[in-house]
């Protein structure tokens, strides 16, 4: 039983990061490196790394509640409604990645919603 369930929780975490590939990797690649280190290669990039956005998240979105599953709830609802609906009045990037990279295209119509959770929460679980 034991050995089921590991092998249920290793295909489930390899299958969401197969979502971000299929859907993400293409302009957020997954390396994880700095913001210093993302302006230093700003023109063979497309968008900024996750490992940068989701930095960029867990500074600016503050939840007063020292609960690990409350934040993990905050940060992912705002995530998949900024990728349903992306604009710069609900983005939390410099200014400078939007002059840069503009806005992400919305992904409404190209990804299921069970999907996005999944993206969603494997990318809040790996990076920091």
């Amino acid at each position: 039983m034991k050995i089921f369930i590991l092998l249920f929780l290793t295909l489930s975490l390899f299958g969401n990061e197969a979502l971000f590939d299929k859907y993400c990797v293409d302009c957020h690649f997954k390396q994880k490196i700095t913001f210093k280190q993302m302006k230093a290669q700003k023109e063979y990039i497309q968008a900024p790394p996750i490992s940068v956005v989701m930095a960029r998240m867990r500074k600016l979105i503050i939840v007063n509640i020292d609960d690990e599953d409350v934040e993990k709830a905050v940060i992912t609802a705002y995530m998949q409604d900024y990728i349903l609906e992306p604009s710069i009045d609900k983005g939390i990037c410099h200014a400078r990645c939007y002059v840069q990279f503009g806005t992400m295209p919305s992904l409404k119509k190209k990804i299921k919603r069970k999907e996005l959770k999944k993206i969603v929460s494997w990318v809040y679980d790996h990076y920091d």
